[in-house]
């Protein structure tokens, strides 16, 4: 009888909190994200990675559960009672919060680029959540004093949502290729070339590759005269200017050759440019990648953004004043108070996000293409007090030896279906390493040295062969004669594959015998 008693009063505690605890644990998702996701550029942790995955899922279901919670309460109330009470009215109320909430932080929209493609999924989602809105609201609010405030904040999430499914759509790899197609003068690297080497040679063809060297005027990149006093000016003007042809990079498309040969020049012939600078434009159009990949910063530069912040802020603001002056004695005191709760953090949420922005490499970009200082500019300026952190510094190994070495667990043997799930295990075999200063002087040091090698060497083929009789030459001067056939008679990718397990095997042995030399120190 006791046991039935307690029982009985935990199910009505629970059903008097469960729509409370749900609309808090949504807005405490969303502050996570808001604060956390951005570090996933800047920051790398395993730790932090799994936490941003697990509220990136999480955000939507609970918020999207909440929703069907409410309605389906309001539902029953309406049927038993024929009308809401206050109490009811006040729940209803939170619905267009959880409808912002599903529109997320402007710090992250996708946490993978599959995600991306997931924006028409997205799109379906939006036209239910939107319906279901409307339904509480007709159902609970529609009259109410609470009917105005409403409409307001579902405007704000409506916005939001959808800004939050156009980024999707925007950064989706086919969206993002077909956009590239309307430039002019690009060519796939290397994949249409050999396409086409392959086809004349089974058509009987004798095919030779030859290597042209396409030379570009000074005027490919405005800003090669540009000669900046300021470092970090010069750095981010660099770095914007050759960002149309990182996106190429990226997709594995370039526009010309002429766009390679004066970024060579850039990098490798400017006489201010060292290895922090260079790694520094690079790391710059890293982050401006991720930008356009995972946040809302495509909706961000535009005309559009003033709007949104606009409303976005003025509307919350209006209605945390209007809601402070209105007669709340028919309210519980705690659902005023998760109200008030809802209300100011986002508010809060919209400052943050703008100041983030503002504190861009987007916006010191705008600032550099402005003449003279204007008011607007030394706004902007004053309120730059946020940290903009770009890379890590880490560096992912994958290691192939261990991956092929390892035991496969005998249930993706029995059932092949379930390779796939094997092939994510793979995540367990990268390891990150801290890229120092000392390993970016040499490769920038290597690499202006390469192309110097290359530049000398036009009686060669093509730079791979180049690449080929450097590597056999410094085999030869160390005594390794014997093991040229890995880079001469090889292929370039399947030669690099034996290099990297040759490097796993002398390094697993090194330790080896680190290992046992301590353990003979210790005996």
């Amino acid at each position: 009888m006791e046991f039935s008693l307690l029982l009985q009063n935990t199910r009505e505690l629970w059903k008097e909190w469960e729509m409370r605890l749900l609309v808090l644990l949504s807005l405490f998702l969303q502050l996570t994200l808001a604060t956390q996701a951005r570090r996933r550029k800047s920051i790398f942790s395993y730790c932090n990675h799994v936490m941003i995955w697990t509220t990136y899922l999480l955000a939507d279901s609970i918020a999207t559960f909440s929703l069907s919670i409410l309605s389906s309460r309001l539902a029953n109330i309406q049927e038993t009672k024929g009308t809401t009470n206050p109490k009811s009215q006040i729940t209803a109320f939170w619905a267009p919060f959880l409808l912002l909430h599903l529109g997320g932080p402007d710090t992250i929209t996708a946490y993978g680029q599959e995600n991306n493609d997931l924006w028409l999924r997205q799109l379906v989602r939006l036209c239910i959540q939107v319906g279901l809105v409307c339904f509480i609201y007709f159902m609970a609010l529609s009259g109410s004093p609470l009917s105005m405030f409403a409409v307001g904040m579902i405007l704000v999430g409506f916005m939001k949502y959808a800004e939050r499914i156009l980024c999707l759509y925007l950064a989706n790899e086919g969206r993002l290729r077909d956009s590239l197609l309307v430039l002019p003068n690009f060519v796939p690297i290397y994949t249409r070339i050999m396409d086409q080497y392959t086809l004349k040679e089974l058509e009987g063809y004798l095919v030779e590759i030859d290597e042209v060297t396409e030379v570009s005027c000074a005027d490919d990149f405005p800003g090669n005269s540009y000669e900046a006093s300021n470092e970090k000016v010069f750095t981010m003007d660099k770095a914007y200017e050759l960002f149309e042809v990182f996106k190429l990079l990226f997709l594995g498309y370039i526009r010309r050759f002429g766009d390679l040969e004066a970024c060579k020049r850039m990098f490798m012939k400017h006489r201010h440019m060292d290895s922090n600078m260079a790694f520094g434009i690079v790391e710059i159009e890293l982050g401006l990648m991720y930008d356009l990949l995972y946040t809302k910063v495509p909706l961000l530069n535009c005309a559009w953004s003033i709007i949104r912040w606009a409303v976005s802020l003025s509307v919350p603001s209006a209605i945390l004043v209007f809601f402070s002056l209105q007669d709340k004695k028919d309210y519980a005191k705690v659902d005023i108070c998760i109200t008030f709760f809802l209300i100011s953090v986002a508010i809060l949420l919209e400052i943050y996000s703008l100041l983030l922005a503002i504190s861009s490499d987007w916006v010191n970009h705008w600032q550099l293409q402005r003449v003279g200082k204007s008011a607007i500019s030394s706004a902007v300026a004053f309120l730059q007090f946020c940290p903009n952190r770009r890379w890590s510094n880490y560096v992912a190994q994958f290691n192939l030896f261990r991956l092929s070495i390892r035991k496969r667990n005998r249930i993706f043997l029995k059932y092949p279906w379930l390779s796939k799930s094997d092939e994510k295990l793979m995540i367990f075999y990268i390891g990150y390493k801290m890229f120092k200063s000392n390993v970016k002087e040499w490769i920038f040091r290597h690499m202006r040295d390469t192309a110097q090698n290359l530049e000398r060497n036009h009686r060669l083929e093509n730079g791979l062969a180049s690449l080929k009789l450097e590597a056999s030459e410094i085999l030869m001067r160390s005594n390794c004669g014997h093991l040229t056939w890995s880079v001469e008679a090889m292929e370039f990718d399947k030669s690099i594959l034996i290099w990297h397990v040759a490097t796993e095997l002398c390094q697993s042995a090194l330790s080896i015998r680190g290992q046992g030399g301590d353990a003979g120190q210790k005996r």
